[in-house]
């Protein structure tokens, strides 16, 4: 009797070992699996958001300098991976973790000033020139080039004429052209003269005119250095843009 007990007892742990084993190899299976589906649902999102990024890039590169478009990434892949977006040249690259994919763009000059990596803010693509330009969900002050005028000129000169050792107001068009809008800001020109700049919307310009500026005493090309948002105090996608110089053509007295 305590044999067939002792026996039984083997036979018991044998069969329990059995089933574990195979429950093990059907977990590891079933791991294997899940693992496997993830990669390819992350591969697939990769592919998406290397597609997106490259066609948002490829339609404003062909259409020509003026032109933009606003689009939007995915905060995670799969909704619980980070990923990152680098471009090489004409190439977009999207990574994460151990993967990859990388798409060609018809563009080679292409500069990616920040990147919101979130469904609910919008980036944008815009061409200048031919030069490729991605900014983030932050204001973009930026100068209307050909906005300059004088308070009495004719619009129609370019640049437009003053008069040697006289007062004049000049005035320009600032836009804000990024996703979003901004807080207000200070205009300086020539170092000495400011003028202060509500907020503004994604989109909208405003003539901004300055104090009495004084031309020299000779004539020729006078310039105006003129500086936007000059205390920084608008976080904008590009801060190395604002400051540019503008031309009086200043002309004898007759």
């Amino acid at each position: 009797m305590t044999v067939r007990k002792g026996q039984s007892s083997m036979e018991t742990l044998i069969v329990f070992l059995f089933i574990m084993f195979i429950l093990l190899m059907v977990a590891i299976y079933a791991n294997e699996k899940s693992t496997e589906a993830t990669n390819i649902k992350t591969e697939t999102d990769l592919r998406r958001v290397a597609d997106s990024f490259a066609d948002n890039v490829n339609t404003i590169a062909e259409e020509g300098s003026g032109f933009y478009k606003y689009f939007r990434l995915p905060t995670q892949l799969v909704g619980v991976q980070d990923y990152d977006v680098s471009v090489y040249g004409n190439l977009v690259e999207v990574s994460c973790n151990n993967y990859s994919v990388i798409d060609p763009m018809v563009s080679s000059n292409i500069t990616i000033a920040c990147l919101d990596k979130n469904i609910s803010k919008r980036n944008k693509v815009y061409n200048d020139a031919e030069k490729i330009f991605i900014i983030c969900s932050k204001p973009e002050l930026t100068y209307l080039n050909g906005s300059l005028w004088l308070a009495y000129a004719n619009g129609s000169l370019w640049p437009p004429n003053a008069y040697t050792n006289q007062s004049v107001n000049l005035t320009i068009k600032v836009m804000n052209f990024g996703p979003v809008d901004s807080g207000p800001f200070w205009v300086l020109f020539n170092g000495t003269i400011t003028k202060r700049v509500g907020s503004l919307k994604s989109e909208e310009a405003v003539e901004v005119s300055s104090s009495q500026i004084k031309t020299p005493l000779t004539s020729g090309l006078y310039p105006v250095n003129i500086s936007l948002d000059y205390n920084n105090s608008v976080n904008e996608s590009i801060e190395t843009n604002n400051n540019f110089t503008v031309y009086v053509n200043v002309v004898p007295r007759t």
